[in-house]
């Protein structure tokens, strides 16, 4: 199965994942769960590595001492550094990697005696068949 890095930031499907690992799955489904997380992670460790070097190349340092990326209505907006970074972020968020894990199939009451939020269940269709 081919996934975009932005599974790890603007999709919310990993974090998704890692929390409803989190619940108290059934044993076969976890298990399954796991091994998918155990493949993601070193993926989710490079993407956040590159995330980080486009940042602190393009943004400036804020008050809390670390790196952002400056909006135009930020203070210090540098039009050039802004429209650079986004365009480096963009490109790193849309690169697909093949990953070999079985999709589980999960019944909806399953979900709901979890209860894990409607939104963040549905972040999970790149693991699991909600039926």
């Amino acid at each position: 199965m081919k996934l975009k890095n932005d599974i790890f930031v603007k999709d919310g499907a990993y974090q998704s994942l890692v929390e409803f690992c989190g619940k108290d799955v059934p044993l076969d489904l976890g298990w399954e769960l796991g091994k998918a997380i155990d493949k993601l992670i070193p993926n989710q460790a490079l993407y956040e590595a590159e995330r980080t070097k486009i940042i602190t190349k393009y943004g400036k340092k804020n008050k809390e001492g670390g790196f952002g990326l400056v909006g135009p209505k930020g203070e210090g907006y540098d039009k050039e550094a802004w429209e650079k970074g986004i365009e480096e972020l963009n490109a790193l968020n849309v690169i697909e990697e093949e990953y070999d894990f079985n999709k589980k199939t999960v019944a909806m009451d399953e979900v709901k005696k979890l209860k894990f939020p409607p939104l963040k269940a549905r972040l999970l269709k790149h693991f699991i068949d909600i039926k």
